[in-house]
C-alpha cells in the first residue's frame, strides 16, 4: 500500500523520496520538474500524496536515507529547498 501516486513510469525506485516543492498548480510543478531535469536530476517527476491536493515534485528516489539526504543537501546548496520523505 503506497501513500502516493506517480505521474510517470520512471520506475518505483527506493523508499526515500527527495521532495523539492509542492504546488497547488500543476504547471508550477511541471516547471520545477523541468528545472531539476536541466540540473541533471533526470528522474525528477510529479508525485501525488494521498489526501493532498498538491502536486509534489520528487527529485529522485533512493534505497537509503543517507543517499536521499545527500541529494537533499546538494539541492540546498543550489538554493532549492527539499526534504526526504520515507514511503509508508
Amino acid at each position: 500500500n503506497t501513500d502516493y501516486t506517480s505521474n510517470s513510469n520512471a520506475g518505483t525506485g527506493g523508499s526515500y523520496l527527495v521532495i523539492a516543492g509542492s504546488y497547488l498548480l500543476e504547471g508550477n510543478a511541471e516547471s520545477m520538474v523541468r528545472k531539476l531535469q536541466q540540473m541533471g536530476y533526470s528522474n525528477a517527476e510529479i508525485v501525488h500524496f494521498d489526501q493532498s491536493q498538491y502536486h509534489s515534485v520528487c527529485a529522485g528516489k533512493y534505497d537509503s536515507n543517507s543517499s536521499a539526504m545527500s541529494t537533499a543537501n546538494s539541492l540546498k546548496t543550489k538554493n532549492i529547498d527539499s526534504y526526504v520523505h520515507r514511503r509508508q
